[in-house]
């Protein structure tokens, strides 16, 4: 009897070994290499703060007592997850047909503040290398109306800047403008949209 127990054990243990390393290899981070699906699922059963299409599905609170933290100089870290799918109302048809096969797409975010500085790695959910990796001074939080032709009332934004006087509006007024120059450095970490 105590033969037979020890030898399901021991199947049970190599069978967990075997499945937990194939198709599931993981990268340099913490993150597991999955498709996005996958990903999404693996991020809100792991703790990770997700957004959807810029709208926080799950984790906001983690992300907010991160925010806290930081904000009184207590150095840590947090995991977002930002998951794009493509919707064919919202781009023209010759885009959709173009690149509706590479989506829906995942993000995996690392987020670590050492006491003086914000370091951010980015990396696609599917693939071992890393996207982005960069350093910031501060993380602003921006709310507010959101203009009359949004799908959407209000924002929620979490975003890493240089700037200790960044605003969300110099921010936009970058991202549209014609002028190469009027960039503002920056990168939006955690979204939330009503």
């Amino acid at each position: 009897m105590k033969k037979s127990l020890l030898f399901l054990i021991f199947a049970v243990f190599i069978f967990l070994l075997i499945a937990c390393s194939d198709g599931n290899s993981s990268s340099e981070d913490s993150f597991p290499l999955l498709n996005a699906d996958e990903a999404l699922s693996w991020a809100k059963q792991n703790g990770v703060a997700v957004t959807e299409d810029g709208k926080c599905t799950y984790g906001l609170e983690i992300f907010e007592q991160f925010y806290e933290n930081a904000e009184n100089g207590i150095p840590g870290s947090v995991s977002c997850a930002h998951y794009y799918t493509l919707k064919k109302e919202s781009v023209s048809e010759e885009l959709y047909n173009v690149e509706k096969n590479t989506y829906p797409r995942l993000f995996f975010v690392s987020l670590e503040y050492d006491g003086e500085n914000f370091r951010i790695t980015v990396r696609k959910s599917d693939l071992a290398e890393t996207d982005y990796t960069g350093f910031f001074k501060y993380l602003k939080h921006f709310t507010g109306d959101a203009p009359a032709t949004a799908t959407f009332s209000t924002y929620n934004y979490y975003v890493l800047v240089d700037d200790p006087e960044g605003t969300w509006e110099r921010i936009q007024k970058g991202l549209f403008s014609s002028q190469s120059e009027a960039g503002y450095r920056h990168y939006s970490v955690m979204s939330d949209r009503e």
